[in-house]
């Protein structure tokens, strides 16, 4: 109850400082902050739209700064050979697991010329990742990582080899 109590006096206070903005309008914006919070799937920054190849990708929905967190979630492991399955991610070190994610992750492209904006931090042991800026990435802009096994799994080889040539 202290806690609701607070929050109550928050909207209170934040009417006060908006006039006009109704305070059912503040309450639900501190309740979505605060519930986004605690998600375990953020891609509020990220929106899927068709690409310039024929495909699906995934693009900035806002300005994102380099070194932001620009997507999260949560990946579910599943029971099949990865190998030729370009729909899921590498889930372990030894190349025997397989997860897929949700969001809009398996919309990132890679880049096959060295200029991805985003890297993909992956947390095995807790079944979670994160797609990370690195470098300032503008609004409409596709996100592009470089597939981790790119160079291994039979589902990218064709992939693998225009790199090569590129490198």
């Amino acid at each position: 109850m202290a806690a609701l109590f607070g929050r109550a006096t928050l909207v209170a206070s934040r009417s006060a400082l908006f006039p006009g903005v109704p305070a059912r309008t503040l309450w639900h914006q501190l309740r979505s902050k605060s519930s986004l919070e605690k998600s375990l799937i953020d891609c509020s920054k990220v929106y899927v739209k068709n690409d310039d190849h024929g495909g699906a990708g995934a693009f900035a929905a806002v300005p994102i700064k380099a070194g932001e967190v620009v997507e999260r979630g949560i990946a579910r492991r599943l029971p099949l050979d990865g190998n030729a399955c370009v729909y899921v991610f590498t889930w372990s070190e030894d190349r025997t697991v397989w997860a897929m994610a949700s969001g809009c992750a398996v919309f990132y492209n890679t880049d096959l010329h060295g200029n991805e904006n985003v890297k993909m931090n992956r947390y095995f042991d807790e079944d979670r990742f994160e797609f990370i800026a690195l470098r300032d990435i503008e609004q409409d802009e596709e996100l592009r990582h470089v597939y981790k096994s790119m160079s291994w799994r039979k589902c990218f080889e064709d992939l693998h080899e225009v790199r090569s040539k590129i490198e």
